[in-house]
C-alpha cells in the first residue's frame, strides 16, 4: 500500500457475508465517514473460486472479480452516487454454504429500506443482480417481493 501513498491507512477486513461483502464494506465505510473517523474511505473487494469447474454449479454467480469505490463526505468528480440508505439482515445459522439464501431476509431488508421512504418494490425502476442465471434471478426477485 505504500506504493500508492497509503502509509498511514487503517485496514478493516469484512468477510463471511456470502455475496454481500461489498455492500457490508460500503456500510462500514459509510459509518466511518459519518462518525468522523475518516474523511474518505477506499473500499476494495475481491473474490475467487478455488475450482473453476464448480464456478456455476451451486450459485451461478460471477467470481474471481474485484470492485472498488471511494466513500467520502463530499462529492468527488462527475461519476458519483449518493448512498441514501442501506440495510442488511442476517441469520447466523443460515450462513453455511449449503443453505439457501433466505427470501424472508430479502423482504425484511426491502421493507427496512423502502418503507422509511414511503416506497415499495414496485416503485423501483431497476435492480442490479450478481447472479447471472436468469431463472434463479427471477425466482429470487419474486420471492423478495419484486414484480416480474
Amino acid at each position: 500500500m505504500t506504493g500508492i501513498g497509503l502509509t498511514r491507512a487503517d485496514f478493516v477486513g469484512v468477510t463471511l457475508n456470502r455475496c454481500t461483502n461489498l455492500l457490508s464494506a460500503v456500510r462500514v465505510a459509510q459509518a466511518h465517514v459519518s462518525a468522523g473517523l475518516a474523511r474518505r474511505t477506499l473500499v476494495i473487494t475481491t473474490d475467487r473460486v478455488a475450482d473453476e469447474s464448480t464456478r456455476m454449479e451451486s450459485f451461478a454467480l460471477f467470481s474471481d472479480g474485484a470492485a472498488s469505490c471511494l466513500v467520502d463526505r463530499e462529492p468527488l468528480g462527475s461519476d458519483r452516487y449518493e448512498l441514501v440508505g442501506s440495510a442488511s439482515a442476517t441469520e447466523a445459522g443460515a450462513l453455511e454454504w449449503s443453505n439457501e439464501i433466505s427470501s424472508d431476509l430479502s423482504r425484511q431488508v426491502n421493507e427496512e429500506l423502502l418503507s422509511s421512504r414511503g416506497l415499495t418494490t414496485r416503485d423501483l425502476a431497476g435492480l442490479s443482480q450478481a447472479n447471472i442465471f436468469l431463472p434463479l434471478v427471477i425466482m429470487k426477485e419474486l420471492q423478495a417481493g419484486f414484480a416480474k
